[in-house]
């Protein structure tokens, strides 16, 4: 039976990158796989994703030399790593790599966003890291197409398209109808992920239709952003359109889901 270990990191905090961890880890465990994780449980909370602090750089080094012990101790034939686009966590996760080259395990990469071929342009520093990553590995999953092209540039020939996918749900009945038009963003909320789009039409649709109700559900990944929504929705009048939710999770995420005309991605 082939041995694989993922680094990667479960929820929480719930994101995009984690959730498809979860499901390439229980995927590989139904496909028959012995498959472990070596998590890399930097950012405990989604206010602390993407952001420099003391107390990460600690759980840093303590997961720099646990994860030598987990392939000893897992006995690894296949490393998958669930690597990061981002300049800062590319250099973090480069010697993680390179553990898995010292113990010769053969190890895949997974990628989940653009910005590639910006760090590969950028600097020599980050071309002779990406070369070093790259072309030794198995072969490279990413979500789809636009990501395949920007890479082939240093990893030509074995990179291929692993959509993302979720667990079957379970059906859920619609609501009853009401007067009102409601419209759901769901999603962590921060400035990437098109929040600023979606408020800037609040105040057009409003004033054609009054009654549309827009609900954000959802963790304000950063305060500031969420203090200048906030002052946005005063300043244009609109807070009587506008509900926030907060975190939904679970049957309170398909509840709300279930309850809503439009679901704004």
């Amino acid at each position: 039976m082939r041995r694989i270990l993922v680094y990667g990191q479960l929820p929480p905090p719930f994101h995009g990158t984690n959730i498809m961890t979860r499901v390439f880890l229980k995927t590989l465990k139904e496909l028959g796989f012995e498959a472990e994780i070596s998590s890399k449980r930097f950012s405990r909370t989604i206010e602390e994703v993407n952001r420099l602090k003391a107390v990460k750089a600690g759980r840093y080094v303590n997961f720099f030399w646990r994860f030598p012990r987990d392939l000893r101790v897992f006995r690894a034939d296949l490393v998958v790593y669930f690597l990061s686009s981002r300049p800062l966590g590319l250099l973090a996760e480069f010697p993680f790599v390179l553990w898995a080259r010292i113990f010769r395990v053969p190890y895949a990469l997974y990628l989940h966003t653009r910005g590639y071929a910006r760090l590969h342009s950028r600097s020599r520093l980050f071309r002779e890291i990406l070369r070093r990553m790259f072309q030794p590995a198995l072969a490279c999953f990413v979500l789809g197409d636009r990501l395949k092209r920007e890479i082939q540039v240093f990893s030509p020939g074995k990179i291929f398209v692993l959509p993302n996918c979720i667990d079957e749900p379970e059906p859920f009945v619609r609501a009853p109808v009401s007067a009102t038009v409601r419209v759901l963003f769901l999603s962590n909320l921060h400035e990437s992920k098109g929040i600023w789009t979606l408020l800037a039409a609040l105040p057009k649709v409003i004033a054609v239709s009054p009654d549309v109700l827009f609900i954000l559900a959802g963790p304000w990944q950063d305060p500031s952003v969420e203090k200048e929504v906030l002052e946005y929705i005063e300043r244009h009048g609109i807070r009587g359109s506008v509900q926030r939710t907060g975190p939904v999770f679970g049957k309170n995420k398909e509840s709300l889901l279930a309850a809503s005309d439009i679901f704004v991605f």
